[in-house]
């Protein structure tokens, strides 16, 4: 038997090449083929690979195959192919093709995987050349993941995966294909890698389920990297262009139930207009994925990204972010932490702290992962936040026609709602300042703080507080899209009180004699459903109250909106002066989208406004009147209502031209007879009774 064994090892026991291919392809779920004739032997579905396999034993042992079973076992072969998965749409190229290959095992480990569930751990592994063509589908199924066939992911990434381990590889020349549906990425690559001892700078092995990891390498220690790839494709449609460079390629793409080394990388992305830059240590990408370093991020939108990593992230002006970000370090694996340092998107700034725990936790309705943490502002604008809710540029210059739908205003891009049912999120907001337009027409909110919460498709804004121009905002939000292919259901509830009107509106109170001043308190409450915020809004049901208390109107403003000529000249000859406001009031009712005051008043000790008509959210279009009762005599006015009608992106503000007629006509007709005369019909003995009735509105 000894020597037996003798000449069979000497001569590498070629009858064992076929019952170890049938061996392998029952482990692995999969064909595996040895020998240069296996390049012409077709690959067959992994569910006959080990009765196949079997079959071909007639054929007699593989060419250029030699095993030796002494003190461990060592297969040498001149090819080596792995098969793919059967239940893996798309390509059946093998998932591996590798040329003169050398592949080293020991007994122990052999028989730990034979009766464990654990990976294949293999001692080293030599190859001239390797061709790799990976896949995954958009159900998450991928041919690198060894299962049977149509067997489901596990539901955590911490389960340890029926894989390969190398503790040695050393490959002259690597090159395939990366095609995946979920991040919908089609790339070739070509890699070098050579883990020889001498080119291993990692740090070493600690017992436990973490792994400590520098935040940034020193640069030399990759200056002659180990392992390089680079790769070249397309990425959501654009062109992407990625290289790697790492200290070795083990920990890389090794996947161990000890805890991975870790090793330096740098590595760059560019994916269309994004671009990523990261430098740090990285481990176990196949599985836990597990990285710690310094990034930067830029692009045109950060939902972009998020498609990229399934995360819902709004849409944005264009960004540039920087940072550090790591995984599976010491927290718990499924875990993704980013510390963002102050960055820009469009020109607001951004920092704060978020964790990903991409492991899915049941809640409420179903498993999903979450999003949590804090994000701060300086300085936030919200005309980056246009995008989020769907704003774009006015689709007709703002001069269109009236009662046309050209130049709408109100956002009318559709919501991105199965993005909200994706995750969850628990996010705490502290803005310092949100300002709410370019021209400093009105001041900013400051500041702002509020906690965004998403749950089964239903996001919320809650505990809104904002201080605006001394007086403060406080409130919810909640858009609810929990239900698939139905409209989304929003509603608001906030409430305004002691906003100093003079200080929201700096024109206002910027003269000697402000044109306003006074408190403004009021409370919204909003609901409408639809799939844009323009829809929201043209069904929107609600109302809007406000109250003016301890306010003041110039006297020259009163007078120039009753149309009043000789006042308004003797005030302007006198003089402006302040007239208190005893009340001011409004109520806006909103029914299917269209919003009527009932009423909207403002009484002075000279006249007494109303206002009176509607406004409709769902076109977009203006039809109000405001009428000036005064409480005083004049010689000479005018005395008619101010109109503002058009549309949004295009008001037109003027008076009404019946009303206008009836004073000029029988003024032009009476200065025929005599000029002296014309002014009769412009007399004015005021209007005690409709102002007392306007006033009762207001105290009402």
């Amino acid at each position: 038997m000894v020597v037996v064994f003798a000449v069979c090892e000497a001569v590498g026991w070629p009858f064992l090449a076929r019952p170890m291919e049938a061996y392998l392809s029952e482990k692995l779920h999969r064909q595996v083929l040895l020998g240069t004739e296996s390049s012409e032997r077709a690959i067959r579905p992994a569910a006959n690979a080990t009765a196949d396999a079997t079959a071909d034993a007639s054929v007699g042992a593989a060419g250029a195959v030699r095993l030796h079973l002494l003190g461990g076992v060592r297969i040498e072969t001149s090819r080596l192919v792995v098969g793919d998965r059967a239940d893996i749409p798309g390509s059946r190229h093998p998932l591996l093709q590798a040329d003169v290959v050398a592949l080293t095992l020991r007994w122990s480990d052999l028989w730990a995987f034979t009766h464990g569930t654990g990976a294949l751990t293999v001692g080293a592994l030599q190859a001239d050349q390797v061709v790799v063509h990976a896949r995954r589908s958009a159900d998450g199924q991928a041919n690198w993941h060894f299962r049977g066939a149509n067997t489901q992911p596990s539901a955590t990434d911490s389960e340890p995966e029926r894989g390969i381990v190398f503790e040695r590889l050393d490959i002259r020349r690597a090159e395939g294909t990366l095609v995946d549906d979920v991040l919908a990425l089609n790339v070739g690559f070509k890699a070098r890698l050579d883990s020889s001892p001498t080119n291993v700078k990692a740090e070493p092995r600690t017992p436990g389920p973490t792994v400590s990891m520098a935040a940034t390498p020193s640069p030399s220690t990759i200056d002659n990297a180990a392992f390089s790839l680079s790769a070249q494709g397309h990425w959501h449609g654009q062109p992407l262009r990625a290289n790697l460079q790492s200290g070795s390629p083990l920990p890389l793409i090794a996947a161990s139930n000890e805890a991975p080394q870790a090793v330096p990388v740098k590595a760059s992305l560019d994916a269309g207009p994004t671009q990523f830059r990261f430098e740090g240590r990285m481990a176990d990408l196949l599985r836990q994925q597990q990285l710690s370093g310094n990034f930067s991020l830029s692009g045109p939108s950060l939902a972009r990204v998020g498609d990229a990593l399934r995360v819902t992230l709004p849409h944005t002006p264009p960004f540039q972010i920087k940072g550090h970000i790591a995984h599976a370090t010491t927290q718990p694996v499924g875990i993704w932490q980013v510390t963002l340092e102050p960055s820009r998107v469009g020109k607001s700034d951004i920092a704060g702290e978020v964790s990903y725990d991409k492991r899915p936790v049941k809640r409420g309705g179903g498993a999903r992962p979450m999003l949590s943490g804090k994000l701060q502002s300086r300085s936030l604008w919200l005309t980056d936040l246009g995008p989020a809710v769907g704003k774009t540029k006015l689709e007709k210059p703002a001069t269109a026609p009236a009662g046309t739908n050209a130049g709408r205003v109100l956002p009318q891009r559709t919501f991105d709602l199965p993005t909200l049912r994706a995750m969850d999120a628990d996010i705490a907001l502290a803005i310092q300042t949100l300002q709410l337009n370019e021209a400093d027409a009105v001041r900013p909110i400051a500041p702002l703080n509020a906690q965004l919460r998403l749950r089964d498709g239903v996001l919320r804004i809650d505990d809104i507080a904002a201080g605006l121009a001394q007086g403060r905002i406080e409130g919810n939000m909640v858009l609810d899209a929990h239900i698939p292919d139905a409209p989304a259901l929003w509603q608001a509830k906030l409430a305004l009180s002691q906003m100093h009107i003079e200080q929201f509106v700096p024109a206002v109170g910027e003269r000697v004699v402000p044109w306003a001043t006074g408190r403004l308190a009021g409370r919204l409450t909003l609901q409408g459903r639809g799939r844009s915020t323009a829809e929201i809004l043209g069904s929107a049901d609600g109302s809007l109250s406000l109250a003016w208390t301890q306010g003041t109107l110039s006297h020259l403003a009163v007078e120039v909106a009753g149309l009043d000529i000789a006042q308004g000249l003797g005030r302007i000859l006198r003089g402006d002066e302040s007239l208190a406001v005893s009340c001011g009031a409004a109520l806006l009712r909103i029914k299917n989208g269209r919003a009527a005051p009932d009423p909207a008043v403002v009484d002075t000790s000279d006249s007494t406004f109303w206002l009176e008509g509607q406004a409709s959210l769902a076109d977009e279009t203006l039809d109000m009147r405001i009428y000036v009762a005064p409480k005083d005599r004049s010689p000479l006015t005018l005395r008619v209502p101010l109109v503002l009608r058009g549309t949004f992106a295009a008001p037109r503000a003027g008076v009404e031209k019946s009303a206008l007629a009836k004073r000029l006509v029988p003024a032009a007709l009476l200065a025929v007879v005599n000029p002296l005369a014309a002014v009769i019909p412009l007399l004015d003995g005021g209007d005690r009774v409709a102002a007392e009735e306007a006033a009762a509105l207001c105290r009402r």
